[in-house]
């Protein structure tokens, strides 16, 4: 499986469940690509994925911080009833999560290209049509199109630069742009430049993936955190155990600290490959690899998921960050540990646990994909019926939960008086936008919902 020579040739077949789960991962990867969502709602729901992806991620390996501390901590609320080493570790994976973002530099457009550097651009032309084309020396190419040296833009003048890719070698350059010349790429294309998505962007998202990387990400998670018994940044030079935490058996022996450098090496290169292989998978197998590996004395499992993260990043599967896969393991952590554990019973066949990842990331992604429609829903009916914020409000925690009651919505806005927020949904009632369900005003399960619309 790959197209790469290495010592690290990862065993695993593709089923339906991974070829439908795929599917439907891709789905929603369209549909926030091209959803005109608020950048303020994706800022908020993105910044909620955090706080929830660094609170499980870190509870799966046994702190004791409840979600509500969780956010407290992340706003520099004091939380005095909270473990030190349990908010170290928590407020470390923001730490590690911002040195992944500036290793990917995915928020900055790319510049230009110069001289010597593979790309590929995209220009539009004066008739509304795309040229696709790659060149070694972008300055030069964009000068002879606007001379008229290049036959099929030369009647369609003037041409103006929409988008380049900056690749580190030319067949890779090639590759995508046969991708773009494709049906499927020109829609991309197309629907990216109408929603203000092309500027110029790097298709090698940073740098390559390498282990000193690796190394800081493991630095600062665990850096300051249970006395730095954890050796930050560093290989393990002994042995080491994974253990139930319950009855202190062995259930896990990774590979001797000699071996670990080797491995280590071998992934990275494997990594950086040019494989043929869907990301997602790509994601799911570097994290049960860094696992299987535990290079580290501690803070392996941290580690793995914010690499999978990094992988999926890279790639370009980065889904707004409204995702946080970390909650589907600690739903369930007996099935995660187990979907882990059916590769090394398996004969390091990964099936099982890919079945496993795939399902993870899709059901995340299916509700990220329910929850930005019923924003847009909510936008658009705010617009349409010229509903106030605090009605707009209201309307959006109908579409997530189904009812809503006089106290939910004075949770919702907390410094407004309840004459006013019932007096919002009578008008909410009178645009015939909801129903209003009991006995009257004095039954104590009545509630609003959602009228047919």
């Amino acid at each position: 499986m790959g197209g790469v020579m290495s010592g690290f040739q990862p065993q695993f077949t593709i089923t339906n469940r991974m070829t439908q789960a795929i599917t439907r991962i891709e789905r929603a990867r369209g549909f926030l690509e091209a959803a005109q969502l608020s950048a303020d709602w994706v800022r908020e729901v993105g910044e909620q994925a955090l706080i929830r992806e660094a609170h499980h991620t870190t509870h799966i390996e046994g702190t004791r911080l409840t979600l509500d501390q969780a956010e407290r901590l992340w706003k520099g609320e004091a939380v005095p009833e909270a473990d030190p080493d349990d908010a170290r570790e928590l407020l470390n994976y923001r730490t590690a999560f911002e040195f992944v973002s500036e290793c990917l530099d995915s928020g900055l457009p790319a510049p230009p290209p110069h001289n010597g550097e593979f790309c590929i651009y995209v220009l539009k032309c004066s008739d509304g049509s795309f040229y696709i084309g790659q060149s070694e020396n972008f300055p030069k190419r964009l000068a002879e199109h606007r001379a008229k040296k290049v036959v099929w833009t030369a009647p369609r003048l003037p041409v103006e630069p929409i988008h380049w890719e900056v690749f580190d070698s030319r067949e890779a350059a090639v590759k995508r742009e046969k991708e773009l010349k494709t049906g499927f790429g020109r829609k991309w294309l197309k629907r990216e430049y109408e929603r203000g998505g092309l500027a110029g962007s790097s298709r090698q998202a940073g740098d390559p993936i390498t282990e000193g990387m690796i190394r800081e990400i493991h630095r600062k998670l665990v850096e300051g955190v249970r006395g730095g018994s954890a050796a930050p940044g560093e290989y393990r030079r002994i042995q080491n155990y994974v253990a139930n935490s319950g009855t202190g058996q062995v259930i896990y022996t990774p590979p001797t600290a000699v071996e670990v450098p080797v491995m280590m090496s071998e992934l990275v290169k494997w990594l950086n490959a040019d494989l043929d292989i869907h990301p997602v998978l790509v994601s799911g197998i570097a994290q049960f690899q860094l696992v299987h590996i535990h290079p580290f004395l501690d803070g392996n499992g941290r580690a793995s998921r914010l690499l999978s993260t990094l992988c999926l990043y890279k790639a370009g599967y980065d889904f707004k960050r409204l995702f946080t896969i970390s909650e589907y393991y600690d739903r369930d952590r007996p099935t995660f540990y187990k979907s882990i554990q059916s590769v090394r019973d398996n004969g390091m066949d990964m099936t099982g646990w890919l079945d496993y990842f795939v399902t993870g990331l899709e059901t995340q992604m299916v509700e990220v994909h329910e929850r930005s429609e019923q924003v847009i829903r909510r936008d658009v009916l705010v617009k349409q019926h010229g509903l106030n914020e605090r009605q707009g409000m209201a309307l959006g925690y109908l579409l997530q939960h189904g009812k809503l009651t006089i106290q939910d919505f004075e949770a919702l806005c907390p410094t407004v008086n309840r004459r006013s927020l019932q007096r919002d949904l009578k008008g909410m009632l009178d645009k015939n936008l909801i129903v209003e369900v009991g006995a009257g005003a004095t039954d104590p399960t009545r509630h609003y919902t959602l009228a047919e619309l």
